[in-house]
């Protein structure tokens, strides 16, 4: 769903969207966070370049306004995602 919906909306819709899914993700236990953030990894792995870059800006300048404790919740399941 990432990879079809976000790309075609304009930054404002992209932005409210991804700040709606974070939130829910950062409401998730932590192994179900994992699961979700390690699909939606791989679903940007898939993704043209040009819509990545896309989802990719939206969730950073999202992340980056978040609390910092919701912040580091994210990129906790980011790096374990990412570095198994």
């Amino acid at each position: 769903m990432v990879g079809a919906m976000l790309p075609s909306l304009d930054d404002e819709q992209r932005t409210r969207i991804m700040k709606k899914v974070l939130s829910a993700i950062l409401d998730l236990p932590e192994h179900r966070r994992l699961k979700v953030v390690r699909s939606i990894v791989k679903t940007l792995g898939r993704m043209n370049p040009v819509d990545r870059d896309k989802v990719m800006s939206t969730q950073v300048y999202v992340l980056s306004s978040l609390p910092a404790e919701k912040r580091l919740l994210m990129i906790k399941a980011m790096d374990k995602t990412i570095m198994g």
